[in-house]
């Protein structure tokens, strides 16, 4: 993937290739690249796969390829958690449960599954499919949802 970037970004790719798929090509000051517009979100351009903000140009171009999170629950949670759980951000179950992003206490992987699947249940979701469900729902719905969820005991983190 390192060498690959490389090429697509730079000109190694065929834009008749581009062409067939559909969208349009933009002429860069090495060669043209691919893009097209989101659907869902207008204001979204995306080159070779990658959704930009704004399209990559001056400074941008010589950076590495930075994706465009869109505004979903599972981002939001993955976003709050980084802060305290940067190696594994889920091992803990929702923030509001224990007051701060600072304050968390540790559950069980076992009490964050039932946390989850029981707030993926009360949206409507099927188990099995939370981290898919919670990226198709928005925030504010998952905090309405894990608001009915009760918290472990103080003291209590199974």
């Amino acid at each position: 993937m390192v060498i690959l970037a490389p090429i697509l970004l730079f000109g190694l790719c065929n834009p008749a290739i581009a062409s067939c798929v559909g969208g349009s090509v933009a002429q860069t000051s090495n060669s043209e690249v691919f893009r097209h517009r989101l659907d869902k979100y207008p204001d979204v351009i995306e080159y070779l796969g990658i959704p930009y903000a704004a399209p990559p140009v001056g400074v941008l171009r010589f950076e590495p390829p930075h994706a465009y999170i869109l505004p979903t629950c599972g981002g939001a949670a993955a976003d709050y958690w980084a802060y305290s759980y940067r190696d594994d951000p889920f091992v803990a179950d929702l923030i509001s449960h224990s007051g701060t992003a600072d304050s968390f206490l540790a559950n069980s992987p076992e009490l964050s599954t039932q946390h989850w699947e029981e707030t993926t249940s009360l949206m409507g979701g099927k188990l099995g499919d939370v981290l898919g469900y919670m990226k198709r729902k928005s925030a504010a719905a998952l905090l309405t949802a894990s608001s009915k969820v009760k918290p472990p005991v103080a003291g209590n983190a199974a």
